[in-house]
């Protein structure tokens, strides 16, 4: 449970309030809080280069961090580097 500030929507208004204050809770829950679920005989683990297989999502479009965009911009820099290493060449890099 992550205690946030949540929009929410003013009927009187009609506006979408973004409070000063924690106003809700989310229930989240991660990847992580599965582990304990699993059978062991039929659960493994791999040990990857972060910037090779994993981009978060958490965040809206147009965040600075951790979005769709920051997410493509990534996975786009992951593929330009595979093929550099092919040796094509690119105008501009990410």
């Amino acid at each position: 449970m992550a205690k946030k500030k949540i929009k929410f929507y003013h009927h009187e208004s009609k506006e979408i309030i973004t409070p000063a204050d924690i106003n809700g809770y989310k229930f989240e829950l991660f990847i992580f809080d599965a582990f304990l679920l699993v059978q062991p005989e039929k659960f493994g683990l791999l040990e990857v280069r972060r910037e090779e297989e994993f981009a978060p999502v958490k965040n809206a479009p147009g965040a600075a961090e951790d979005s769709p965009d920051t997410a493509r911009e990534l996975l786009s820099r992951l593929h330009q580097g595979w093929f550099e290493k092919q040796g094509v060449q690119f105008e501009s890099k990410f």
